[in-house]
């Protein structure tokens, strides 16, 4: 596998304490340079087991023996992520706070990370995901969520835009991107939105989209366990 290269920008931003800071940045940038080179064992040396189950949804003896992707939807040999901004860095004693902008493939996620001191190191010990920032030049596309229906506000899209999802229904929904090749008969899943309480909204980021044609659906199950996409949960759409 050929390993995306991560560039280390060392830079402190007033608020941690100087190279502190800088280490603090180093830690999670290294983490994912060895996402990045499949380096399981390095990767799992980056988090504590509570930063790890956060993030990945497995301990990190589970991920030992099946490496999970950061989106879940593909194995860490088949993913790279992108480490963009690292920033509002805070230091104190053993502790530090960032937040850290990472895009899978075309998905774009915001994390507050924690860390803690282990010795000389710093390990990524607690995750929030946080509402991304809207791309310069991505459309903002509402997705209205209900049972058992996906509305959108238009069926054509450019390659960045941001699904702007909202759950008006009684039900926990989610939305699953899929981007549909007729010829082959396949959908490809691209990014989700993973589970959306009734009354909660949540961005899907995306960008660098490749035209074509798309699907976004909620295959939750139902109590029957049928997915509420065959009850009605699936709208087609077109990225130009």
């Amino acid at each position: 596998m050929i390993a995306l290269a991560v560039v280390l920008r060392s830079r402190d931003d007033g608020r941690g304490t100087g190279g502190h800071a800088v280490s603090v940045e180093r830690a999670v940038r290294g983490a994912f340079s060895a996402y990045n080179a499949a380096d399981v064992d390095r990767f799992l040396a980056q988090w504590t087991e509570r930063g790890f189950v956060d993030v990945f949804g497995v301990t990190k003896e589970e991920a030992a023996d099946v490496p999970p992707g950061l989106s879940g939807l593909r194995p860490l040999s088949q993913s790279t992520v992108d480490v963009g901004a690292v920033s509002h860095a805070t230091v104190a004693g053993d502790s530090a706070r960032t937040r850290v902008v990472l895009t899978d493939l075309h998905v774009v996620r915001t994390f507050d990370f924690r860390l803690v001191r282990d010795g000389r190191d710093w390990l990524i010990d607690e995750a929030v995901e946080r509402p991304s920032r809207v791309p310069s030049g991505a459309a903002i596309v509402p997705v209205e969520l209900r049972e058992y229906d996906i509305r959108l506000s238009a069926d054509t899209v450019t390659r960045s835009v941001v699904f702007r999802a909202a759950n008006a229904g009684r039900r926990s929904h989610q939305l699953l991107l899929l981007r549909l090749d007729a010829a082959l008969g396949t959908e490809e899943s691209i990014g989700r939105i993973e589970l959306l309480p009734p009354g909660r909204s949540w961005p899907l980021v995306l960008r660098g989209l490749e035209p074509g044609r798309y699907a976004l659906v909620c295959n939750l199950l139902d109590q029957e366990g049928v997915p509420h996409s065959s009850r009605g949960m699936r709208a087609e759409l077109r990225v130009r």
